[in-house]
């Protein structure tokens, strides 16, 4: 006949071990494989009120400038076209707003690559988006005549929010 005593222990010892094991995946999970969270707005909020690095830009030009942070392989990018045309071609916008696309590639792609998209924005920039302080394409970056970041919208813009977005820039 068993001892109880032994199989208690044993039971007890397995137990202990496995709980052992299901806390090291639980820790691994949440904080050594921990996803980057495209939700995450600090970032975001950290531009807001920050003066741009960009010194080869006249902030005076316009009331404000409108930076729109591209990248040629991006597939957001690509989808946010036909909203990017509607801003840049708004007729009430375009009068008080300057627009500069931001590259990650040269301007020579960044040129290109607004061309087959139909986007009109005739002033481009190469800087890297650390750089800038942004973390993903697209970024739309909405600058006061100081250099002073306003607004920041990252990432492709909701329908439901690109009306936000014309109220705020108009």
């Amino acid at each position: 006949m068993p001892d109880v005593g032994k199989t208690i222990g044993t039971v007890a010892n397995v137990g202990i071990i496995l709980a052992t094991i299901m806390v090291g995946i639980i820790f691994v999970k949440n904080y050594i494989l921990k996803p980057t969270n495209s939700t995450n707005n600090s970032d975001v909020v950290k531009l807001i009120g920050a003066k741009l690095p960009l010194s080869n830009v006249d902030w005076t030009k316009n009331n404000q400038t409108l930076l729109f942070v591209l990248q040629k392989d991006c597939r957001y990018c690509t989808d946010s076209a036909p909203f990017y045309q509607r801003i840049a071609g708004n007729e009430k916008i375009k009068s008080k707003t300057q627009f500069i696309a931001v590259f990650l590639h040269s301007i020579s792609e960044g040129a290109e690559y607004l061309k087959q998209s139909s986007i009109p924005i005739g002033e481009i920039k190469e800087i890297s988006l650390k750089d800038l302080g942004v973390r993903g394409t697209p970024t739309l970056l909405l600058v006061d005549f100081t250099g002073v970041v306003k607004n920041v919208w990252r990432g492709k813009i909701p329908a439901s929010k690109e009306n936000e977005v014309f109220n705020i820039l108009q």
